[in-house]
């Protein structure tokens, strides 16, 4: 029977009931009675295990919406409160690798696909392998280079030394080069033997280094263009020629020849591909750059100065400023272009520094 249905008095003992229940809740203290739970002994009474045991896992797991809980994650907010460096401190290293068989990852990794993947020409475009190749090629060269004009300079110097021996002149007194003094080339000296050739006067080894290089690019120079002259004569007319066998022609194309290739090179660079070749330049007596008369007059000099059995160069090996005929009428001088810092020129740190400046003294 429902309650709807009952009588008056069948109902009136639930309604004192409730009364009786709303009177005695709203006569207790609930604050008060809740200060006086004792928490700790509540939960010492709590048997954890078995509570735990009770508890259906797999029910409880299912009924949690595991998509809902990830998407309410803020990983930025997770990886803030990680301390990385502690983390790291509590890795036993050691432990880890002898764990790690490094010989079965090696065996695990397919060498061959890893090199299908690569783009060989991709790679070599990237790694300018041309630009490293010539810079290798260019340092091996640059170090040849260098060795040559070390023993050269070493040969000069030992040349001068023996003159200077024979003439009886101190070799403190020989001039470093157009407008400097002797006491500058000590003060270049460094204390481990090393020292800086860069505008001293050239000596006589070098010179004639140079003269013979030069020698040589002018004829075969010359070779190369009296053949392509040949083969172009021949293939416009049909007809052999050979210039070599008129020596009166070659003659007279090599003096004007040999004239541009010197004239226009020192007034161009101040020096020729063989001095270029040993280091050393053409400068006026102020050290500065040629003029276009200068490199003329020293040009028309030099074949009259080696002439007469060199006699016009007996001034490069004897004199001070180690000027031939030619540099005298065009004056002119030729130094060291080159650093040698770095070739341990013991002839020069053997030198004791002198007492006076020295300036240049005539030949």
């Amino acid at each position: 029977m429902s309650p709807s249905r009952r009588s008056p008095l069948e109902r009136l003992p639930q309604a004192i009931a409730e009364q009786v229940v709303k009177l005695v809740v709203e006569a207790l203290d609930v604050n008060a009675l809740i200060e006086r739970v004792d928490v700790d002994a509540l939960v010492n009474r709590v048997d954890v295990d078995a509570l735990v045991a009770r508890v259906d896992a797999d029910a409880l797991l299912r009924r949690v919406d595991v998509q809902s809980v990830v998407d309410r994650v803020d990983p930025d907010q997770v990886v803030d409160r990680v301390d990385v460096q502690r983390l790291l401190d509590r890795v036993d290293v050691d432990a880890l690798m002898a764990k790690v068989n490094v010989q079965d990852v090696v065996d695990r990794v397919d060498v061959d696909a890893i090199l299908a993947k690569v783009d060989i020409d991709a790679l070599v475009e990237q790694t300018e392998l041309g630009t490293i190749i010539a810079r290798s090629t260019s340092g091996i060269m640059t170090e040849v280079l260098d060795l040559v004009r070390r023993q050269v300079v070493a040969v000069d110097d030992l040349v001068v030394r023996v003159v200077q021996a024979v003439l009886r002149r101190s070799h403190h007194e020989l001039p470093t080069g157009p407008g400097m003094s002797t006491q500058a080339t000590f003060k270049a000296v460094s204390s481990d033997g090393g020292t800086s050739r860069q505008g001293t006067y050239a000596g006589p080894v070098s010179r004639l280094g140079g003269i013979a290089f030069d020698a040589g690019a002018i004829w075969g120079l010359f070779v190369l263009c009296t053949a392509a002259i040949s083969w172009s004569w021949t293939l416009v007319t049909g007809h052999g020629f050979n210039i070599n066998r008129h020596h009166l022609a070659v003659l007279c194309a090599m003096v004007p020849w040999s004239f541009v290739y010197f004239s226009y090179q020192w007034h161009l660079g101040g020096r020729t591909l063989g001095q270029a070749f040993f280091g050393i330049k053409v400068t006026n007596l102020d050290a500065k750059p040629l003029t276009g008369w200068q490199a003329a007059v020293r040009t028309l000099m030099l074949p009259v100065a080696i002439a007469p059995a060199g006699l016009g160069c007996l001034g490069v090996v004897l004199g001070s400023r180690r000027q031939g005929l030619f540099d005298r009428v065009a004056k002119t001088a030729v130094i060291y272009d080159w650093d040698a810092e770095s070739s341990r020129l013991r002839w020069l740190a053997k030198r004791p520094a002198p007492s006076t400046t020295g300036e240049d003294l005539a030949s």
